[in-house]
């Protein structure tokens, strides 16, 4: 059985969510513990993401910082963030990244809206079809941790998280398992008291009458048919920026798996050399 906060992949491994204790916000956790395809997990306190963080007392903040944040990337529309601001203490800055600016007239958008298919990842391919700059320009904050976060850190959020996880080559089954933590965490009594609806139901039948069977069918078609990576770079990102969120989130030591389990590489693996009388072989082999 999974712990609190965690799931477990297709192949076994586990990926982790570490909800957080932020007072004011139902949604927070940090994306450590989630592995990798070559066996590298998202670094602790590298890349957070949340519901807003508007309604944070000083308590709150305070937590925010202990986890070394510094930058806020804010992905709500410029009227939610005039309505409900945000002041976050001095030493963290807040990067504006309003996904869907500007965006109320477009005919497509708008049917996304009225039909309801914008609480539901049903529109991550085309919005990244169509406006990939939107979704890269989330790859340049400044050093130090970073949240990332929209009103309900759901489907914005959760669509450019996804999105960051796939550069760092997280599979699948593990990307749509930290989505899935958002719904879990959705019916919980932190959400019902800080005035959050749950729409569970509700976002199960748009996907039912558009065809889709299932949450998670909707993110694996995105994920499996679609290469994130290229259309990033259509929107342009740049190779420092590919290679700046990966250095940003990913552990540069692999796991190795010893027996049935996945075990951190000795931490004097990167300092080992053949010349100190170990092949690459066994040292591969040396874990703790």
């Amino acid at each position: 059985m999974c712990g609190r906060g965690e799931r477990h992949g297709h192949d076994g491994r586990m990926s982790v969510g570490r909800p957080l204790d932020w007072d004011g916000c139902w949604n927070a956790r940090d994306l450590s513990g989630i592995r990798t395809a070559d066996g590298r997990e998202i670094t602790r306190n590298a890349v957070l993401r949340s519901d807003h963080l508007h309604l944070l007392t000083p308590a709150g903040w305070s937590a925010v910082e202990s986890h070394g944040i510094r930058t806020v990337i804010d992905l709500r529309s410029s009227w939610e963030a005039h309505a409900d601001p945000q002041r976050p203490p001095a030493g963290i800055t807040t990067v504006a990244v309003p996904l869907e600016d500007g965006l109320a007239e477009d005919p497509e958008f708008a049917d996304w809206t009225s039909s309801g298919l914008l609480a539901t990842p049903l529109y991550y391919r085309s919005f990244l079809r169509r406006w990939p700059d939107r979704c890269a320009a989330v790859g340049g904050a400044g050093p130090g941790g970073v949240v990332v976060h929209c009103a309900k850190g759901c489907d914005r959020t959760g669509m450019v998280v996804m999105f960051m996880l796939a550069i760092c080559g997280v599979g699948p089954e593990d990307i749509v398992a930290d989505y899935e933590l958002t719904v879990q965490r959705l019916q919980t009594p932190l959400a019902r008291r800080l005035g959050r609806k749950d729409d569970t139901n509700a976002i199960r039948e748009v996907l039912q009458r558009n065809g889709c069977p299932s949450l998670r069918s909707a993110l694996l078609d995105i994920l499996t048919k679609v290469d994130v990576l290229a259309r990033l770079r259509d929107g342009g990102l740049t190779n420092a920026d590919v290679d700046g969120v990966r250095r940003r989130l990913l552990n540069p030591r692999p796991l190795l798996r010893s027996g049935d389990r996945l075990q951190k590489c000795d931490p004097d693996y990167d300092n080992q050399s053949p010349e100190r009388g170990l092949s690459g072989r066994e040292r591969a082999r040396r874990v703790v």
